[in-house]
């Protein structure tokens, strides 16, 4: 498991880190145990974080899995949205879009690709990914070093916070914001 002490706020760990980690995980390569050290060990937190790294598959002699996707339903969708984060909470369908001037946070019915609600971001805001986290959506700013909490219900603003790097992808493991930049 990959943990770290700073407010779930925070961005805690690369993306790739993290589906690096899934990837050795699922293919079950012992050198890419990520367990958590188990307390009173021995270890050393260096020791256990190095655990926690994912080797790279030239380390372990691993070939990449190859998986075929299958297409199981197609959804419409506004072939004008430049989407950049979507997920679902509560059932339902949320959408980030980017480009200054354009940049939205959505919900949108899934059967009829249409935009229930939305709200604007700033014309100098080009919209990243997003999560919802409880009653809050987080999201992200790209190359503006922001990051953005709004309400479920209405998409209002609740606060920034800063971030480093440029701000792309986001999810959450339930305790931890995860962000790739």
């Amino acid at each position: 498991m990959l943990t770290c002490e700073h407010s779930p706020w925070r961005a805690l760990a690369g993306l790739a880190t993290a589906l690096s980690t899934a990837l050795c995980l699922a293919a079950a390569a012992p050198a890419c145990s990520a367990a958590a050290p188990v307390a009173g060990d021995a270890s050393s937190e260096a020791e256990a974080e190095a655990a926690a790294t994912p080797k790279p598959r030239s380390e372990i002699g691993g070939k990449p899995v190859v998986s075929r996707a299958q297409v199981i339903a197609e959804h419409p969708h506004d072939p004008g949205a430049f989407t950049q984060g979507l997920f679902f909470s509560g059932g339902r369908l949320f959408e980030t879009t980017g480009q200054y001037g354009q940049s939205q946070i959505r919900e949108v019915d899934l059967k009829t690709g249409k935009v229930l609600r939305a709200r604007n971001l700033a014309d100098t805001v080009f919209g990243e990914g997003a999560v919802a986290v409880g009653d809050v959506i987080v999201s992200l700013t790209w190359r503006r070093g922001v990051g953005l909490v709004h309400d479920i219900a209405d998409f209002k603003p609740i606060r920034s916070f800063p971030i480093e790097g440029e701000g792309w992808g986001l999810t959450y493991d339930g305790e931890n914001l995860i962000m790739s930049d």
